[in-house]
């Protein structure tokens, strides 16, 4: 199985914890995104993980849970703290596992610095794993096909 390094999607969208909540939900919007990764900066210039931000946050924790103005409401408001993460050489079989025990869909992955490097979907996951599924039907299958021709 590749690693989250080689799979995951380096094109991570990001927001700051004092960001507004509304130009954050127009980027995830603008991006076609239902989730983004709230980061720090590290001194080296790189960012590093603190939280993840879903659109079922926004509509859980500010619209049906605020009487707040909008135009207040900050990312580090409603963002999930201390994402669960990957690690960028640990691989999707162990991704998937930890996924499954702690309930989340999405994990930012990061390098052993702690240095955001991507994002991986449970979405993604499942793409593959039944590429992979299809591929051994279509390898059954043609093993088949060469058993049944007739041998000299």
């Amino acid at each position: 199985m590749p690693s989250a390094g080689e799979f995951c999607n380096r094109r991570t969208i990001i927001a700051r914890k004092g960001e507004a909540i509304l130009d954050v939900a127009q980027r995830m919007w603008n991006e076609h995104v239902g989730s983004i990764v709230v980061v720090d900066d590290l001194p080296n210039g790189k960012v590093a993980p603190v939280g993840m931000l879903t659109d079922r946050d926004i509509v859980v924790r500010v619209l049906a849970a605020t009487d707040r103005h909008l135009r207040s409401v900050r990312v580090g408001d409603v963002m999930t703290e201390e994402p669960i993460k990957a690690w960028d050489d640990e691989d999707l079989y162990d991704i998937l596992k930890r996924m499954r025990s702690f309930g989340v869909r999405r994990m930012p992955v990061v390098d052993r610095a702690g240095s955001l490097q991507g994002i991986i979907a449970l979405d993604d996951i499942v793409d593959f794993l039944a590429e992979q599924v299809s591929d051994m039907r279509t390898l059954l299958s043609r093993e088949r096909r060469r058993e049944e021709v007739p041998r000299p």
